[in-house]
């Protein structure tokens, strides 16, 4: 007669509490959406999470930044694919976790990194509560969800994602997933100043559109489009990269001409920070960089100069007056 493993009754309890939000989540969405293909795709995206989270993983990392696609209007929430994807991958991991016997020793170990996030968590609800904000329930609300993500989400890829291959992996996945949008980010950009209607902007300067890729907000787009400029450029700077050096390079010049085409100061102060950062690591390093990184540097500093030079041959008085207020400390 062979012993149950450790952790085996909890692990089957994990799997089929997994299951049943998986398939409550994916038949709410269906309903709202008077959908079954809806709610097909949505379970088929918790199933591949819960079943395989090291896939799930990734998935959740691919589908991270879109707020345009894939979502869908329940009441005066807003649910992502990505968040049923998340879900299944949480129970997956945990599943996992419990099979293999090593929760406690995970947990323990994500400890102090996710003490962070409720240290974070509990600082935003108490600025909302100091600062006598107009909305404190909504701002609760988005802390709690924040800190469910963080306890969900990090501690969930965390646990599949643990050697540094896995890891390399899903930096690369999360890079080129972003740089992709940025290439949908820079088409917005094109077919806007051609007098088109580009899909899916949403704000203009005068007849210049704010590129926003697959996010609300062009500050949305900027933040996530620096984030991956940041691990581009430090892919193609490394001594060892996730990534290979000639995608790496591609994908920087194209972040970076599109965060500058996105009208965002945030984003050009995420611009100038990587640059200077990329600028201080190859001074550094000038006389042991390779060919191809120094032609690498270059072309994203041409980058630059080209989104720069686009701003201001299109539309230079809608781009003149949006930029003086970028250094107008009022603003």
């Amino acid at each position: 007669m062979t012993q149950q493993p450790a952790g085996g009754a909890r692990y089957w309890l994990a799997t089929i509490v997994g299951g049943v939000v998986c398939v409550g989540v994916a038949a709410a969405l269906g309903v709202s959406q008077h959908s079954a293909a809806v709610a097909i795709v949505a379970l088929a995206l918790g199933g591949v999470g819960l079943l395989r989270p090291e896939i799930g993983a990734l998935g959740i990392l691919a589908l991270a930044v879109p707020d345009l696609v894939a979502t869908v209007e329940v009441g005066r929430f807003t649910v992502r694919a990505s968040q049923v994807l998340a879900a299944g991958t949480a129970f997956g991991a945990l599943a996992l976790l419990l099979r293999r016997g090593t929760l406690l020793a995970t947990l323990r170990r994500l400890a102090p990194v996710l003490g962070l996030f409720v240290g974070f968590a509990l600082l935003a609800a108490i600025r909302l509560w100091a600062l006598g904000a107009p909305n404190p329930v909504k701002g609760y609300a988005y802390a709690a969800w924040g800190l469910f993500v963080a306890i969900a989400v990090a501690g969930s890829l965390a646990s599949v994602l643990r050697t540094p291959e896995q890891i390399g992996r899903g930096l690369a996945v999360l890079t080129a997933a972003i740089a992709i949008i940025a290439m949908f980010g820079i088409a917005q950009w094109t077919i806007g100043v051609a007098g088109g209607k580009p899909p899916l902007v949403t704000q203009w300067i005068g007849h210049l559109p704010r590129i926003n890729g697959l996010s609300y907000e062009p500050s949305y787009f900027a933040m996530t489009s620096a984030l991956a400029l940041c691990l581009a450029v430090a892919a193609f700077l490394g001594e060892k990269s996730f990534l290979r050096q000639e995608i790496a390079a591609g994908a920087a010049a194209i972040l970076a001409l599109a965060l500058v085409l996105s009208t965002s100061r945030s984003g050009w102060l995420g611009l100038a920070v990587v640059m200077l950062c990329a600028l201080v690591i190859a001074v550094g390093r000038w006389r042991r960089l390779r060919p191809l990184q120094r032609c690498g540097l270059w072309s994203l500093l041409a980058a630059v100069l080209l989104g720069g030079l686009l701003l201001n041959v299109v539309r230079p008085d809608d781009f003149g007056e949006f930029a003086s207020r970028s250094v107008d400390v009022t603003e």
